[in-house]
C-alpha cells in the first residue's frame, strides 16, 4: 500500500507502508512410533532457521514465528534415533504434525571379539584430559552412579555445578558465568509455566550435538532424562578453559557440560 502525504508547498511525498514479515508456526506431537506413547523434554530444530522447541510430558510442541517457506524439522530424544520431516509452511498458516521416534536398538554385547580399538571419541577425551584443563569422569568414575541421578554424581564429583529442581524436572546451572541475571534465560515459555528460574545454566553437548545452548526461549535441558548405563565419559568446563571444539555461537557463557554415550 503506498500513502501519500500533503506538505507545506505543493510537493508530495510518498511513503511505502510497512509490511509485516510473513511467518508461519508449527506445533503438534513427539510419540514413539510403535506406541504413540509421548515423548518428553525432545529437542525440536526447525531448519536453517535455528529455532528451537521443547516437547512437554504430552509430548506436545509449538514454535511460532517462522519464516514462511521450506524448511527441514529435526528432532533429538535420548534413546531414540535422529528424526528429520521436510515441512511448507505458508503465511499465517499453523501447520500441525506428529513426529513418531524410532527407538535406538541396544547394543548387544560381542563374545568373539580378540581386540577391540579405542573409540575416537574416547582418544580425544584422554587428550584433553592429559591438558589438566576442565574436570574429566569416566567409566570408572560414573560406575558406582549408574543407580543415580546425573545431578547427583556432578555434585558429588565436579564442583561449581548445581542443580535447579522445578516442576519434577533438574536442570544444570553454575553459580560462576554471566555476571548479569538480567541476560540469564530461564528456558521457554513451557519451562516458564512449570516455575523455572532465572540461572546459569550450562551448556549440554551429547556426542557432539548441542542440546542446550543457553540461548533465550530455548528449552531447558532436563538432566533427569540421562541414563548414567549408558554413559561412557563426562567433561566440565568453566568459560575460561573451554576447548575450541566446544566453543559454538556463542554458547557456553556459564559452563559446558559434555557427554560421551556407550556407542
Amino acid at each position: 500500500m503506498l500513502l501519500q502525504l500533503g506538505w507545506l508547498s505543493s510537493s508530495r511525498v510518498t511513503i511505502a507502508a510497512q509490511q509485516p514479515p510473513a511467518t508461519g508456526a508449527l506445533s503438534g506431537r513427539v510419540i514413539v512410533d510403535s506406541t504413540a506413547l509421548p515423548v518428553a523434554d525432545a529437542l525440536i530444530t526447525i531448519g536453517a532457521t535455528g529455532r528451537t522447541a521443547g516437547s512437554d510430558r504430552a509430548g506436545a510442541f509449538v514454535a511460532v514465528g517462522l519464516p514462511v517457506g521450506v524448511h527441514t524439522v529435526t528432532v533429538r530424544a535420548l534413546g531414540f534415533s535422529v528424526f528429520e520431516l521436510r515441512i511448507q509452511l505458508d503465511t499465517g498458516q499453523r501447520l500441525e504434525v506428529d513426529m513418531a521416534l524410532t527407538r535406538q536398538p541396544p547394543e548387544l554385547a560381542r563374545v568373539d571379539v580378540v581386540t577391540r580399538s579405542v573409540p575416537k571419541f574416547l582418544k580425544d577425551f584422554d587428550a584433553r584430559r592429559r591438558t589438566g584443563l576442565g574436570r574429566f569422569l569416566d567409566t570408572t568414575d560414573i560406575a558406582p552412579y549408574v543407580n543415580s541421578q546425573l545431578a547427583t554424581l556432578l555434585a558429588s564429583r565436579v564442583p561449581g555445578v548445581r542443580q535447579v529442581r522445578f516442576a519434577g524436572r533438574t536442570a544444570l546451572a553454575s553459580g560462576r558465568g554471566s555476571a548479569s541475571m538480567e541476560l540469564i534465560p530461564n528456558g521457554d515459555i513451557m519451562d516458564r509455566n512449570l516455575g523455572a528460574p532465572r540461572a546459569c545454566y550450562l551448556q549440554i553437548v551429547i556426542d557432539d550435538v548441542m542440546l542446550y545452548q543457553g540461548r533465550a526461549e530455548e528449552r531447558l535441558f532436563n538432566a533427569d532424562n540421562v541414563d548414567l548405563q549408558a554413559v561412557a565419559a563426562i567433561e566440565f568446563y568453566a568459560v575460561s578453559n573451554r576447548p575450541s571444539e566446544f566453543k559454538r555461537a556463542g554458547g557456553g557463557a556459564c559452563g559446558t557440560l559434555v557427554l560421551w554415550t556407550k556407542r
